[in-house]
């Protein structure tokens, strides 16, 4: 139920489960100012049990409303009723259901702003026309980096003043570095992870887009051609995993790879990498490489989207061209062999996130936003 002094927000989301999108609107929800709004959360596809458990226990409602089958005209008109009766003010949409959730904003009446954490998937006719009905119900396109921004224009030409960039951040309260050997080989045993190997680690979802197939391709060279005693951590699930368990073996380093699956408890797991890798074919604003920094990991990433925004090459790890194995390889190979300038890098890349990505900035943008849409006057602090 609305409180008559706060102001309602509803964030919009296809699914909410494992991933950087759905990190961002479970930790955004959690610290946004709850004197000054009210705030829950509708899927229209599905959720992960773990993460709705986690947000109602914060006190933020989750709902999952879905389409009776492809043709289910009356479903927007379903959804719109009740948020019209839940009185709610602002609709913000994430990632993926822009044209649905433009829609249902102006059937029940709420202001619409849209954030878009990454490039589009699909690209071409039918996907602009869409984006330009969206934006016709549309208060706000808020891009998380700078390339989104500019890919948005240029395929609409039509956003005017409305496009924004806010780059993403994260919880660095929550993501913080450990320097305590014992701890650290107590979580290396909880993860079932080998004592004494340089840790390479990437989080993600195991998809096309993230080339991971580069990213082993590199770490193979790392060890069959450089000769490192290195290990391969990666977290997440998708469509490549097998594929990914197959290709590790033709490259005979499956035994110095760790595939870990879906995980929650990732305060635990990035201080355990001594280097965080993305090979990744694009990138918005990457919140695992955020949270990786946070923890005080240097960071070897391909040169995509916002990941030139986040690491300043050479200070807290380092940029490669996209899809250049030899580049990856390289990159890697220069940190472990020198673990002077790991170590220097690792203040640095915490410095990063605690000098421009922190949650706090974040949500005060938003909530500005919010308050511009309402008449009132925005809460300082987020």
């Amino acid at each position: 139920m609305k409180s008559a002094a706060r102001i309602n927000v509803v964030h919009v989301t296809q699914f909410l489960e494992i991933g950087g999108l759905e990190s961002f609107i479970v930790e955004f929800c959690k610290l946004m100012d709850r004197d000054a709004f009210d705030v829950s959360v509708l899927c229209l596809n599905g959720y992960d049990e773990q993460y709705k458990a986690m947000l109602e226990r914060q006190g933020v409602p989750v709902a999952l409303m879905t389409k009776n089958g492809k043709y289910d005209w009356r479903f927007f008109g379903r959804v719109a009723a009740v948020l019209k009766a839940q009185k709610t003010d602002i609709l913000h949409a994430h990632g993926g259901c822009f044209l649905y959730s433009a829609i249902i904003a102006s059937l029940c009446g709420a202001r619409m702003i849209y954030t878009a954490h990454g490039l589009p998937i699909t690209s071409g006719v039918k996907a602009t026309v869409e984006d330009v009905l969206a934006l016709a119900f549309t208060d706000r396109f808020v891009a998380v980096s700078a390339e989104v921004a500019d890919n948005f224009k240029r395929r609409t030409r039509l956003c005017g003043d409305r496009v924004q960039v806010i780059i993403n951040g994260i919880d660095e309260g929550k993501f913080l570095p450990c320097t305590d050997s014992g701890q650290l080989a107590a979580w290396k045993r909880q993860f079932g992870l080998p004592e004494g190997r340089v840790m390479i680690g990437s989080v993600g979802r195991l998809e096309p887009v993230k080339n991971y197939p580069l990213l082993l391709r590199a770490f193979a060279e790392v060890v069959h051609g450089y000769g490192h005693d290195a290990h391969l951590v990666l977290v997440g699930s998708g469509s490549d995993e097998a594929a990914l368990r197959r290709l590790a073996g033709e490259l005979s380093i499956d035994s110095r790879v760790s595939f870990l699956g879906i995980q929650y408890d990732l305060p635990k797991i990035y201080p355990l990498f001594d280097i965080f890798a993305l090979s990744s074919l694009t990138e918005g604003t990457s919140i695992a490489l955020l949270e990786a920094q946070s923890c005080g990991v240097p960071a070897v990433v391909t040169d995509v989207g916002g990941n030139s925004t986040i690491i300043r090459d050479g200070e807290n790890g380092y940029l490669c061209p996209s899809g250049d194995q030899a580049a990856l390889a390289e990159r890697l190979n220069r940190l472990i062999n020198t673990p002077g300038e790991l170590a220097r890098m690792r203040p640095a890349a915490r410095a990063v996130v605690l000098d421009r990505f922190t949650m706090a900035s974040v949500i005060q943008q938003y909530q500005e936003i919010y308050c511009s849409f309402t008449g009132r006057i925005a809460p300082v602090g987020g």
